[in-house]
Order: structure tokens, then C-alpha cells, then sequence
């Protein structure tokens, strides 16, 4: 096996145009979409900032006064203790989920992306009309009377908050869209726990708010916080050095299978065959270089763009470490793949299929992985479905590594490589012809 891995790699070196096609040419594209997309991917909050309209009709006051007269006809009797009324609207005024909305969009992660301005309607439709906002948050009257109405007891209508964007929703509309049904979304869930939680401690004897304001006691906390390490951004170069790569090692699959296949047109094949050595150690061969070839060519891509353009600096021998396994294992799939088009070119006596994968499936799979514009641009399914190519398993866990996330949390994914390389393998050898039909 020693002597076909030789000759491959000797073959690779003197080739000229394929060490340009695996080399120069990503880092190419590495320089030109990382200078000229650097200014988007770098300044994407200062590119998404937006201006929403926020027209309220809803009166706190009102809606109070209304929930207790309803409570009061109820109950039949009027509320007698007009401080503890008081106490508990200014509870409510403090929880009130327009308030809690007020408070985050004040937060200063959302005001980098978002400046909301309180209008009436016409003003706010005339100013989306003439798309100088981008959204109408639309609080309709009487939301917090239906939002009291509905927590008390289950019926009524349900408070609804509105929004209203133009018929071609642009990116920034639906990013704010989002924005407020997530957060809708957690302070239901949030809500739920409380009351859940509520359920059980309404059994336990609790001190009146006075008391907790006398003796500084508290209720028992309910539910909790959790610290979450926040990941560095990704730059331009360092998002274009992965994917980019990941791209370009596709092509040494196919050009495994083409050089093998020219071996077998030239009676190369045929003499190796006829010295006595066996078929395996051909394929295995060009699984060994193709394994070289492939990790090779990701570190000197990885090391020339941090010697070039700094796209790692400040990373330590950790980190580097990391991408040199990380590359190997993906080594592994791409040359297992390299064997598999060598086995399907024997095979059908032809080199279209290794032909129709270089220059067809790999641009597919580019565009599918996000070699080509970043995975945040891409839709959901698109995103998902790269989880399931190469070139994708290959990108989640280098930014994943790059963003600071520890081997442990990358195992699922480098197995699931390995278990592709396997299964590649497996389908070459098995498909790969005998001597007899070499």
C-alpha cells in the first residue's frame, strides 16, 4: 500500500493545475469574499436596525377599574380594603406584560436592532405606507382588561397583541415579527410556571406584603437564572476560511476517482493487477491519500489564512490542535468518498459519475452546507438538511470548536462522521471490481 501512496501523492505534486485548484483558488475566494463581505457580517446589527411604530389603546387604569367592578358584581360585595387594592395594581402595573415588553425592548442587545416610537394610528399606517418603519405594534383597547379578565378565570376574550407590516415583508419586519412572538412565547411559559409554582405555596401561611416590606422578608424564589457563556462572534475571514475549505475538499474526492480512472484507461490498473497486488491495497491506497491530500490541504488553507490575514490570532495550541483532529476525521469521509467514485468509475467503466459530482454535487452541497452565503441567510430546512452533507457536519463543528465549545459537546457529530466513513467505505470495497472484472 506504501508503493500506490507514493505514486498518488507524486502524481498530486506534479499536477499543476489540480495543486492550483486545491490551494490557490480557495484561498482566492477566501481573500475576496472576506474583504468583500467583512463590512455585512461584521456590522449585521448596524445593517438590520430598524424603526416599528407602537400605537397604544389600552388604558392600564381603565382596565383595572373595569376588572374590579367585574370582580365586585361577582362577588357581590365591593372590595372593602382599598390599600390592598392599590398594593396589588401596583404589583400587577409591574408585571403587566406591556411592561415587561417595555423592558425589553429598552435591553441593550434589542436597541442595537430596534428603535420602537410610540405613534397614533394614522401617523404609524402613514409612516409604514411610506416605509419609513418597518412595523406597526398595534396594543388594541382594552387588553388589559381581557388580559386580567382571561388569568382570572380562564374565560373571555383572548388579549391579542397586533402587528401590521407591508405586503412584502422585508428581513428587518420579520426579524421583528419574531422578536415579539418569542418573547410572547416566554412570558406565557414564564407566566405558567409562576402559576404553577403559586399552586403550592398558596398552602403555605405567607406574610402580608406589609410585613415583608417591615421585616424584609420574601416570598420563596420561584424558578431560578442560568449563566450562559456568551460565544464569540464570527468574522468575515474566519467564516469564509471554513467554509470555503469545506467546499474545496470536496473536489479531492472527485479527483481521486479521476486519476484512478485515467490509471485504468492508461492499463496502469491492469499491470498493477498482473504484478500480483491485490485489488484491496489499490483501494486502500487511495483511501490513504486521500486522507493526506485532504487534511493537507485544510491546514494549509487554516495556517495561510491566519499568516496572511490573522483570521485565528489570539487562538492557542488547544485550538489548533482541535482543527488538526477535527480536519483528520474529516479526512477520513473524504477519502472514503474518493474510493467510493473510484469503485462507481471501475464500475461502470466511465468518468462521468466522478465528472457529474465535481462539477454538479459539489456545488449543491456548497449551497446546501453554506459555502456560499451564511447559514443565517439560508431558510430553516436548508439549514437542517446540511446537518445530513459532508460538508455540513464538517462547518458545524469547526465554528462550533472556533466559538468555543468543548469536545465533549462536538462527540455526536465527529461519530456520526466516522460512521459516514464507514458506511462510504464499506459500499467502495463492496462495489469495487474483482480482478477477475478489472
Amino acid at each position: 500500500m506504501g508503493a500506490f501512496l507514493k505514486k498518488d501523492l507524486l502524481l498530486i505534486w506534479r499536477d499543476r493545475n489540480e495543486l492550483l485548484l486545491l490551494l490557490l483558488m480557495p484561498f482566492i475566494l477566501i481573500a475576496i469574499l472576506g474583504f468583500s463581505l467583512s463590512s455585512m457580517m461584521e456590522n449585521e446589527n448596524e445593517h438590520l436596525h430598524m424603526k416599528v411604530a407602537i400605537v397604544n389603546d389600552d388604558s392600564l387604569d381603565q382596565g383595572w377599574e373595569q376588572f374590579q367592578r367585574d370582580l365586585a358584581t361577582e362577588s357581590g360585595m365591593p372590595a372593602v380594603n382599598e390599600q390592598a387594592v392599590n398594593e396589588r395594581k401596583e404589583q400587577f402595573a409591574e408585571t403587566h406584560p406591556l411592561a415587561v415588553l417595555d423592558q425589553m425592548l429598552q435591553q441593550e442587545e434589542v436597541l442595537e436592532l430596534v428603535e420602537s416610537m410610540e405613534m397614533n394610528r394614522e401617523a404609524a399606517y402613514e409612516a409604514l405606507y411610506n416605509e419609513e418603519i418597518e412595523a406597526v405594534l398595534h396594543i388594541p383597547a382594552d387588553f388589559t382588561y381581557h388580559y386580567l379578565s382571561r388569568n382570572w378565570s380562564g374565560a373571555g376574550e383572548v388579549p391579542l397583541l397586533q402587528i401590521q407590516i407591508r405586503e412584502e415583508p422585508t428581513l428587518r419586519a420579520r426579524i421583528f415579527t419574531e422578536l415579539i412572538a418569542t418573547f410572547i412565547a416566554r412570558y406565557n411559559l414564564e407566566a405558567a410556571i409562576y402559576a404553577a409554582e403559586s399552586a403550592d405555596l398558596r398552602d403555605q401561611p405567607q406574610p402580608s406584603a406589609a410585613e415583608r416590606v417591615n421585616t424584609g422578608s420574601e416570598l420563596p424564589p420561584i424558578g431560578g437564572k442560568e449563566s450562559l457563556e456568551r460565544l464569540d462572534p464570527v468574522s468575515s475571514f474566519q467564516y469564509y476560511t471554513i467554509a470555503i475549505s469545506a467546499m474545496f475538499v470536496l473536489f479531492v474526492a472527485s479527483s481521486i476517482a479521476g486519476k484512478a480512472y485515467l490509471e485504468k484507461r492508461q492499463h496502469i490498473f491492469e499491470r498493477i493487477i498482473i504484478s500480483g497486488a491485490q485489488t484491496g491495497k489499490y483501494l486502500a491506497g487511495k483511501m490513504a491519500s486521500g486522507v493526506m491530500i485532504t487534511w493537507t490541504q485544510i491546514m494549509v488553507l487554516f495556517v495561510f489564512s491566519q499568516l496572511v490575514f490573522g483570521v485565528f490570532s489570539g487562538k492557542d495550541a488547544v485550538f489548533w490542535a482541535g482543527i488538526a483532529f477535527f480536519a483528520l476525521v474529516f479526512s477520513l469521509v473524504i477519502a472514503a468518498l474518493g474510493s467510493l467514485l473510484t469503485s462507481v468509475n471501475f464500475l461502470l467503466d466511465s468518468q462521468s459519475f466522478s465528472q457529474f459530482f465535481g462539477m454538479a454535487l459539489v456545488s449543491l452541497l456548497a449551497f446546501i452546507g453554506g459555502s456560499f452565503a451564511p447559514k443565517s441567510m439560508l431558510p430553516d430546512w436548508i439549514n437542517k438538511l446540511s446537518l445530513w452533507t459532508p460538508n455540513g457536519l464538517y462547518m458545524s463543528v469547526f465554528f462550533q470548536w472556533m466559538q468555543g465549545a468543548d469536545i465533549s459537546q462536538l462527540a455526536g457529530i465527529l461519530i456520526n462522521m466516522i460512521v459516514l466513513s464507514a458506511v462510504l467505505l464499506a459500499l467502495a470495497v463492496l462495489i469495487f471490481p474483482k480482478r477477475r472484472r478489472a
